[in-house]
């Protein structure tokens, strides 16, 4: 990602929007660690669109899903890691953050650890920086069972400019579904 792009934001702007954009990531990794749907939504304008591989639809729908499928886990813990902005306008960004999920189940206290990231088109409104289109991809699993049935649902990256990452604006693009695919367990 270039964040040299000429876009007129005075440096005090520029500031104020990598900051909150930042703590927008940090509120929703926050919210759903603690089942808090009400800050995950915070992180999201009202109408938000999340692809998170099994469900792809409104953000405000997927803070309750998350807190369904993460039940099956005693503990979890989203760290976020690398994170890039680039400013499409004065009131669109483009934000690529890559994370590490560790959870331990709740029915055989095994563990799991997996990363990729989330990208996302944030939009300014009213003053507020939020997400207005997150995809999460998936790039590996210590469990490579689990890897390979996630890369069925989950938009995949790629090591080259065909990454969608390199989308601008960032779009997800792909159709609304929310599913529970059989065999799946949250691991």
């Amino acid at each position: 990602m270039d964040q040299t792009r000429n876009v007129p934001l005075t440096p005090e702007a520029e500031a104020e929007a990598r900051r909150q954009i930042l703590q927008c990531i940090y509120r929703y990794a926050r919210g759903i660690d603690r089942h808090d749907v009400e800050i995950t939504r915070s992180a999201y304008h009202d109408d938000a669109i999340d692809d998170h591989g099994f469900f792809i639809g409104p953000a405000h729908e997927f803070a309750e899903r998350a807190n369904e499928t993460h039940a099956a886990l005693a503990a979890h813990q989203h760290y976020i890691l690398n994170h890039l902005v680039e400013f499409d306008n004065p009131t669109t960004a483009s934000a690529e953050t890559y994370w590490i999920m560790g959870a331990r189940r709740r029915e055989d206290n095994s563990g799991r650890i997996g990363g990729g990231r989330y990208l996302d088109r944030f939009e300014l409104r009213d003053g507020r920086w939020a997400i207005a289109e997150r995809v999460c991809v998936t790039e590996w699993s210590l469990d490579g069972e689990q890897a390979a049935f996630l890369a069925q649902f989950y938009m995949q990256g790629a090591q080259d400019r065909s990454d969608p990452s390199y989308r601008r604006p960032f779009r997800g693009g792909r159709p609304q579904r929310n599913l529970t695919p059989d065999g799946y367990k949250p691991r």
